[in-house]
């Protein structure tokens, strides 16, 4: 992520820096009326990754998370398999039960993506611009 916010801000052309300083802005207001709504974009591509990461994480929060009642879904996901393996012959997954709980747990995934969605598509937009 610190190599896509050097990436976008290393797009940004000096030229705006150099307006800004000839207007004379100073360095708080270039980064705040500048800077950040330009950013919006990356930010929320950031968002968008690091949420779905998170939330998709099975092992980080095995570390630190011992009650059944606060597991994951992903947790809960991989637990539906684990319960029904009963030795090494008798191993049968339902897996109508494994996709209708994987199917859930993209629901909040999408709703993240629909709230960014607009500022997601403008930076894949400005991705391939040169200044």
């Amino acid at each position: 992520m610190i190599f896509m916010f050097r990436q976008f801000f290393m797009s940004i052309p000096k030229e705006l820096f150099e307006a800004a300083e000839t207007d004379g802005a100073s360095e708080f207001k270039i980064y705040s009326r500048i800077l950040l709504p330009l950013s919006r974009p990356a930010i929320m591509t950031c968002l968008i990754l690091y949420f779905t990461g998170t939330y998709n994480d099975l092992y980080g929060p095995l570390i630190y998370i011992s009650s059944h009642d606060k597991w994951t879904m992903a947790q809960g996901i991989k637990s539906i398999e684990d319960i029904f393996n009963l030795g090494p012959r008798d191993y049968i997954v339902p897996w109508n039960l494994v996709s209708a709980a994987t199917l859930l747990s993209l629901i909040p995934v999408l709703l993240v993506f629909g709230f960014a969605q607009k500022q997601f598509m403008d930076s894949m937009a400005r991705t391939g611009i040169k200044g």
